[in-house]
């Protein structure tokens, strides 16, 4: 009798802890979709874009394309891409400052542009042209969610990233501003 309650007891704590790690599991596997999923686009009116965007580095945490039929690759786009690395933002008043690893120029690049914020569409765009740098999905006061259209295929099809980006502290954008010296648009010109 002691032995098979004992062998309950032994057949419950199996089944809890084996239920409570596949929980877990689940669980994380399900912030990591929920983390790739295109969230509902977020209104941003040019005041909320000012708070939450305007004065801040962006660092890009991942890229993933937009497949033609609307989902999302399961990798990041820039680990198979050999010319450039993922561009970090400085968002200024009216300038954009981008920072990039050329592999092909061998530098750490900057390029500025001016851009304007078009509220409609949540979309920063260079302004004098009807270019689009990028839409903003949703924002907070740490992780901005965009789509980039970046311009580049074989076929001149537009290629669409999924991108995710955490605010910089002021450390990290000071070390961008301090390291990323060359001008990108100089070393194209030449």
């Amino acid at each position: 009798m002691k032995s098979r309650q004992l062998i309950l007891l032994c057949l419950s704590i199996l089944f809890i802890s084996l239920t409570a790690c596949s929980k877990d599991d689940d669980d994380s596997k399900t912030t990591d979709d929920e983390e790739w999923t295109i969230p509902t686009v977020q209104q941003l009116s040019a005041s909320d874009f000012s708070h939450y965007v305007v004065g801040k580095g962006w660092k890009c945490m991942g890229s993933r394309k937009i497949n033609d039929d609307g989902s999302i690759a399961k990798e990041d786009y820039y680990k198979s891409y050999a010319d450039d690395s993922p561009e970090q933002y400085y968002v200024a008043t009216d300038i954009l400052t981008s920072f990039l690893h050329s592999f092909a120029l061998n530098a750490d690049c900057y390029y500025n542009r001016t851009y304007a914020y078009a509220k409609n569409s949540n979309s920063v765009i260079l302004k004098g042209y009807d270019y689009l740098i990028f839409r903003i999905l949703s924002v907070d006061d740490t992780t901005m969610k965009v789509i980039r259209d970046i311009h580049t295929s074989a076929n001149d099809k537009s290629i669409y990233l999924f991108c995710i980006y955490k605010k910089m502290t002021d450390s990290e954008l000071a070390n961008y501003l301090n390291t990323y010296k060359t001008d990108y648009n100089s070393l194209l010109k030449n």
